[in-house]
C-alpha cells in the first residue's frame, strides 16, 4: 500500500474529516477540534527547509499539530513507535500515526543525533526513590549513574538517555517514563517576506484593521490571519486563484476556516473575495467579518 493510502485509510479509521494537496503538506485533517497537518515522504530526508518552515508557520498559526509521515531516512528504516526529528517537525511511520490517532497511545521513544531518548518523570522519581528510602547518591550508585543525573531529574521532567531511564527504573522497580506528547516540540519559525508588493500591502492592510498575519507558501493559499477564522487566498494574480479555488476550497472546509481571496481586479470566483482597494477602504474587522458570513 501506497504511503498516501495508507495515511487515508489511518484518517477515515480515526474519523478524521480530511482533504489532500501537494505542497507544505500533503494532508489536513480535522477532527472537532483537533486538526494535523500531514507532510508524507518516503524518505524523510528530502524534507526541504522551506517545506518545514512553511508548515510551521501553518501549523503554528492554525494551532495545528505538523507531522511528518515517512518510511526511512538515508540511512536506516524508520521504527514504530519512536518519534524522530526533522526541522523540530515530530516525523513518524504509518503504524505509529495510526497509534496516535486510533488509539490514543503515544511514544515513549525519540531518536536524536543517533541515540533514544524518553521523558523522565520527576514526581515519579522521587516518589519511586521515597519509597525504596534511598538518597540520591545511593540511587545513582545502584544504577550506575551519577547523583547530578538523579538531582537533575527531579527537579522537572526531562529527556534522557533510553539506557539510563532504563537504569532508574531497575534500581528503583517501578516506571518512571512518560509518553511523549506532540506539543513537547517546540517549533522556531522563521517569518516569510513578501515576495511582491500586493502581498506586503495586503498584509499591511489586514494588520491595520487588528489582524495579526503570517505569510506563508506551498500551500493553496498565502497569507493567514491568526484569529483562526480567514485565510487569505494568492494575493492579485487571478489565473493562480481560480487554479488552486478547489484546492482552497477543500482546505477551507476541513479546517472549517472561511476564505477570503483579495484580488486586484473583479473575478468570478466561488469564494468570497475583495478588490485590494476595497480592502483597504474598510474601516474596522467587523465591516470584513461581515463580508466573509455574507460569503
Amino acid at each position: 500500500m501506497e504511503i498516501r493510502e495508507e495515511v487515508i485509510s489511518i484518517l477515515e479509521e480515526a474519523q478524521y474529516d480530511y482533504s489532500e494537496y501537494s505542497g507544505c503538506f500533503d494532508v489536513v485533517g480535522r477532527k472537532k477540534r483537533d486538526m494535523v497537518l500531514l507532510k508524507l515522504l518516503g524518505n524523510v530526508d528530502s524534507l526541504q527547509f522551506s517545506q518545514a518552515n512553511n508548515l510551521k508557520i501553518l501549523s503554528t498559526t492554525l494551532s495545528a499539530t505538523a507531522l511528518v509521515i515517512g518510511q526511512r531516512t538515508r540511512r536506516e528504516t524508520l521504527e514504530n513507535g519512536v518519534i524522530y526529528d526533522r526541522f523540530e517537525i515530530p516525523t513518524v511511520t504509518p503504524k505509529t500515526l495510526e497509534n496516535i490517532l486510533v488509539f490514543r497511545e503515544l511514544p515513549f521513544l525519540y531518536r536524536f543525533r543517533g541515540g533514544f531518548f524518553v521523558k523522565v518523570n520527576a514526581e515519579k522519581l522521587r516518589e519511586g526513590r521515597a519509597k525504596e528510602k534511598l538518597t540520591q547518591r545511593a540511587l545513582a550508585d545502584k544504577a550506575q549513574i551519577t547523583k547530578k543525573s538523579v538531582y537533575e531529574h527531579e527537579r522537572s521532567t526531562a529527556n534522557t538517555e533510553y539506557t539510563t531511564a532504563q537504569k532508574m527504573e531497575k534500581a528503583l522497580g517501578a516506571s518512571i517514563m512518560e509518553h511523549f506528547s506532540l506539543s513537547d516540540f517546540q517549533l522556531n519559525v522563521k517569518p516569510n517576506d513578501a515576495k511582491n508588493a500586493f502581498e506586503m500591502h495586503v498584509s499591511r492592510d489586514m494588520n491595520k484593521l487588528g489582524f495579526e498575519t503570517e505569510l506563508v507558501y506551498q500551500t493553496p493559499f498565502n497569507i493567514i490571519a491568526r484569529e483562526r477564522f480567514i485565510v487569505l487566498s494568492e494575493a492579485g494574480d487571478n489565473e493562480y486563484l481560480e487554479k488552486n479555488e478547489s484546492g482552497l476550497l477543500r482546505f477551507s472546509k476541513t479546517a472549517k476556516m472561511p476564505v477570503l481571496a483579495v484580488t486586484k481586479e473583479e473575478t468570478s470566483l466561488d469564494v468570497p473575495s475583495i478588490k485590494e482597494k476595497e480592502l483597504r477602504e474598510l474601516s474596522s474587522a467587523r465591516e470584513l467579518r461581515k463580508l466573509l458570513k455574507r460569503g
